[in-house]
């Protein structure tokens, strides 16, 4: 993960003991323990959930992403960062997210674009802005915004969308 999008987060949410939080992908890798959404955000909610396909740290429930054991409507605010380019099928993943989200909760969605192959435990997909687009409306997200994260237009290193849901 990079720390852009937990800052990202930290800057476009609300943030507070009234808030439900879920981290679809959460698994926190070796190095990264400093940059995890876990490690600021999780103090500031009043309940905050990692679920990952595969056990670890940073993990509270074992999962499939496409397939989550929350009821509808149970999280203000889901964040799935740099995991979509991870899953077999990422469509499947955020239409689940929405069924999670609460009605005006938000979804965080970011992938590496440029970046190298890294099997964790596979990379599958990468993600122009506009798929990042496709992939909120689709799942019935109004977008908030699209876009990248370093880069140029052409070449970005992080995409990355937001979007509410508003029915």
């Amino acid at each position: 993960m990079h720390i852009s999008n937990r800052n990202w987060i930290e800057k476009n949410a609300i943030l507070n003991k009234n808030v439900s939080f879920l981290d679809v992908g959460s698994y926190i890798v070796d190095g990264q323990e400093q940059i995890q959404c876990r490690k600021t955000i999780a103090s500031k909610v009043k309940k905050y959930i990692g679920l990952d396909a595969i056990p670890g740290h940073g993990v509270d429930i074992v999962s499939d992403a496409k397939k989550m054991p929350f009821e509808d409507c149970s999280f203000d605010i889901v964040s799935c960062l740099d995991t979509l380019e991870h899953v077999d099928w990422p469509r499947e993943v955020v239409r689940e997210c929405f069924r999670v989200t609460k009605v005006c909760g938000v979804l965080f969605l970011a992938s590496v674009f440029r970046f190298p192959i890294h099997y964790y435990p596979n990379d599958y997909w990468r993600f122009t802005p506009a798929c990042i687009k496709l992939l909120l409306e689709d799942a019935g997200y109004q977008v908030l915004e699209y876009g990248r994260e370093e880069g140029t237009d052409e070449y970005p290193v992080i995409t990355r969308g937001r979007g509410i849901k508003t029915a």
